[in-house]
């Protein structure tokens, strides 16, 4: 029996009602034994009752931290003498030894109660794995080799108080920004006396232990060692609402930077931080506006410095609506120097081959412009500074080659020294022929339109372009490539007789046999395929009568003629007739008086589903209709 007791002592995990109740369990079912061997049982027990006992009042934790205290309960035969001893397990080394003898019992009780303290801090105590034995009796090899023992592992603790070598455990901020479901933090632990990172779920675990785990707000986390490691530690978090991308800053004017950020959902407003002249972030302005993403600062600005900024969401705590809770920030912020607005490069103008005209609207509170190419790694090369003009006109350019100009204003900063501003977009230019000017869309018939230009000198040759008047939306249509430089002028043969016609132009130049084309002006030049305007000439025929010859025009299907008498003005037509065969119409106009004075002009139509195209006015005609002579008659007498 005694060595069986001693097995349960060695477990280090039964108290004394727990040992009794191992007695109770294996004396439960008496017609399972003899009498002789219940009454044989009965005085062994008896026996150790007299025998000095060793009880621990409570199971000990297999692991604790260096420098740790821990109490160790048990009880004893009142007046037993006790031994306890620590050994490194590897190695046998004692490090700790206590032997006392339990005090009286206390009233009531046949066991003492004692307590001893196991302080873990001194060299001797290392991480290592170690064994608590425990006996009553002398202190004696035999009695140790049959102690009870216990295995503990003295491990590093993850709580910085404890354990100077561990670094604060930090929760990343990105772990615990609002999801809309529970979250679970990430925990940054580091051991300087190895160097390393402690793995989460390996060397530590961690657990949200307040009520709220989701909602922006307050929370608690408990962060437990695992592994090698021990101790735990608190923290307290705050659940953030997300945090606005870095703030997209530009310069209005001299005086004014404007920013704009991307809403945030989760928001009810807004925080905008600026670094002041310490180089820290403080507040300029907070917006209660989640629909708000756009904020100028004009607070004390001066050209040729450089602000930075930052912006913040804000939301109320789910748990405390009067408490906001703040984004993550951005440690860096957003930067830009103060000088006028960027240029804008909004035109130019093919001069020639070799020529561009750029043209800019004025920069408010710029002294000049810097001009630049980008080259195809991106750098910018000068092409011209210090321009006070809002034009420049470039010059040895090469036909067919793109170029790439980008702009900058400058002005004078605080120090006295040049401010540039922010570049322009990059503008893209191509070196080519110039734009023809257009003269003229003329009719040369109801199906035929000529359209002339004006000479572009290096051109090779040209391009003809013909929309119709309300195809805006379609634009131009490529009707003809003409070759010379001198070719100035193209007849449109396939009109339709009465449609309105716009016509452009733009010169080619062939550079290593391909033609490289020039610019269009798209406002273009505006035709109608309609008849000529038609010769005319009158004759009198006789008294009170008079013939008008009317050129036959091509297309043409008719004629309308029109008379003033005198220094009178056209009225409505006299007549509308069909063109005769031949050369010429002829039409007899029988109204006229002698002695009135007329003139004549024509129209010449087109017939097209019925109705009447009326071509341009012909040039006048006039005639004077003369009286006839008047005859005397002489009577003879005889």
């Amino acid at each position: 029996m005694k060595k069986r007791l001693l097995c349960v002592l060695l477990t280090g995990a039964l108290s004394v009602a727990g040992l009794m109740t191992a007695f109770a369990e294996e004396t439960a079912d008496p017609a399972s034994v003899s009498e002789n061997e219940i009454a044989a049982a009965e005085e062994e027990l008896s026996a150790e009752a007299t025998t000095p006992a060793f009880y621990p009042a409570k199971d000990l934790p297999k692991k604790f931290a260096k420098g740790k205290r821990e109490e160790l309960e048990f009880s004893a035969t009142p007046g037993a003498k006790y031994n306890i001893k620590i050994v490194r397990k590897s190695n046998q080394e004692k490090v700790h030894n206590v032997s006392g003898s339990a005090p009286a019992a206390e009233s009531g009780s046949s066991m003492a109660k004692v307590k001893v303290i196991l302080d873990f801090a001194g060299a001797s105590y290392t991480y290592d794995t170690y064994t608590l034995k425990y006996w009553v009796g002398e202190d004696t090899a035999e009695a140790e080799k049959e102690a009870q023992d216990w295995d503990f592992t003295i491990a590093p603790s993850i709580n910085s108080t404890e354990n100077s070598n561990i670094v604060k455990a930090v929760i990343d901020p990105a772990s615990v920004v609002y999801t809309g479901s529970d979250l679970t933090p990430k925990v940054t632990i580091v051991d300087k006396s190895t160097g390393k990172t402690l793995v989460q779920g390996t060397d530590f675990t961690v657990a949200i232990t307040s009520e709220n785990k989701k909602e922006i707000g307050k929370a608690t986390l408990l962060v437990t060692g695992a592994g090698s490691y021990t101790g735990s530690e608190e923290l307290y978090f705050e659940i953030k609402p997300t945090t606005p991308v870095l703030p997209t800053l530009s310069v209005v004017n001299t005086s004014a930077i404007k920013l704009s950020w991307n809403r945030v959902a989760n928001a009810a407003g807004y925080r905008i931080e600026k670094k002041n002249e310490d180089g820290k972030f403080e507040l300029l302005v907070e917006i209660n506006d989640k629909g708000t993403i756009v904020y100028t600062d004009t607070q004390g600005l001066q050209l040729g410095k450089t602000y930075t900024y930052r912006v913040l969401s804000f939301a109320p705590d789910a748990g405390n609506a009067a408490v906001k809770i703040y984004s993550n920030a951005n440690e860096t912020g957003s930067s830009i120097v103060l000088t006028t607005a960027a240029p804008k490069i909004k035109s130019y103008t093919t001069i020639n081959t070799k020529k561009v005209k750029l043209v800019w609207d004025k920069v408010d509170g710029a002294k000049g412009y810097n001009l630049y190419t980008q080259k195809a790694n991106g750098k910018l090369k000068v092409v011209k500074k210090n321009i006070t003009k809002t034009n420049y006109t470039a010059t040895k350019l090469k036909c067919g080659t793109t170029y790439k100009f980008v702009l900058k204003a400058y002005t004078t900063g605080v120090d006295g020294k040049k401010v540039l501003s922010p570049a322009s977009a990059v503008y893209k230019v191509k070196a080519v022929p110039a734009t023809p000017k257009l003269v003229a869309a003329e009719p040369v018939s109801g199906k035929q339109i000529k359209i002339s230009w004006r000479l572009v000198p290096d051109a090779s040759g040209y391009y003809i372009y013909r929309r119709g008047t309300g195809d805006e939306d379609d634009g131009y249509e490529k009707i003809k490539k003409v070759t010379g430089k001198n070719t100035l002028s193209y007849i449109d043969t396939k009109c339709e007789p009465g449609a309105k016609y716009v016509y452009s132009v733009a010169a080619y130049k062939k550079v290593s046999g391909k033609a490289v084309k020039g610019a269009y002006n798209a406002k273009g030049v505006k035709g109608q395929a309609v008849c000529a305007g038609p010769a005319i000439a009158a004759e009198q025929r006789h008294s009170n009568i008079a013939n008008v010859y009317i050129e036959n025009v091509e297309g043409a299907d008719g004629f309308i003629l029109y008379r003033k008498v005198g220094g009178g003005s056209y009225g409505d037509p006299i007549a509308t007739f069909g063109k005769m065969d031949g050369n010429i119409t002829t039409f007899r106009d029988t109204t006229v008086k002698d002695g009135n004075t007329y003139t004549y002009c024509a129209i010449a139509y087109t017939e097209v589903d019925g109705k009447k195209i009326k071509g341009l006015v012909g040039k006048e005609a006039t005639l004077v209709m003369k009286a006839p002579a008047t005859t005397t008659t002489t009577k003879k007498t005889n």
